[in-house]
């Protein structure tokens, strides 16, 4: 049974993974260089900030797709001990 309080967590889990998606792909973004070829561009700041915007969405909505066709939920029975 779907509650308030599962669909409050769902988002809250959606945040994180967004956020955590955020930083992960700024890190791959540094990793493999992006930044230093384009550090002079004069709309870096705001580059920077497009990407952050959409690394978060990209993670958010991701992880209410898995919840929504039940991926979540088949990997931890499939994982469990």
């Amino acid at each position: 049974m779907t509650t308030v309080k599962n669909i409050l967590n769902v988002f809250v889990e959606a945040i994180v993974v967004g956020i955590a998606t955020i930083i992960m792909g700024i890190l791959v973004h540094f990793v493999f260089g992006y930044h230093a070829k384009h550090s002079s561009s004069s709309t870096m700041k705001q580059e920077m900030i497009d990407l952050s915007v959409t690394l978060f969405f990209t993670g958010f909505f991701l992880h209410l797709f898995f919840e929504v066709v039940g991926l979540n939920k088949y990997y931890i029975k499939s994982h469990s001990s």
